[in-house]
């Protein structure tokens, strides 16, 4: 694989940038934006380059829409805003 010949692996990567290894290696299967950058970036490519099936050839759009960063909103599964417990006290 290319990121050996570069001196590194997904590992480096996810450690690099605070992810799993196991998000990482599953931007080879399927279209997450951060992760493809830092992978074509270790190796001297553009995401485009590097995973040409997710662009449009025509139009050089990706096919499929950018993820999230994963930011949290704070809310839980219903919607609602977490409670915040006061620490110490007394």
């Amino acid at each position: 694989m290319q990121l050996r010949l570069h001196n590194t692996n997904l590992s480096n990567i996810a450690r690099e940038n605070g992810w799993s290894r196991s998000v990482v290696s599953q931007a080879l299967r399927t279209p997450l934006y951060p992760q493809e950058v830092a992978i074509a970036g270790k190796i001297g490519l553009t995401p485009r380059e590097l995973f040409a099936e997710r662009y449009d050839p025509k139009t050089g759009a990706r096919r499929h829409p950018v993820k999230s960063t994963g930011q949290r909103s704070g809310r839980n599964v219903q919607g609602r805003a977490a409670k915040r417990h006061a620490v110490g006290g007394g």
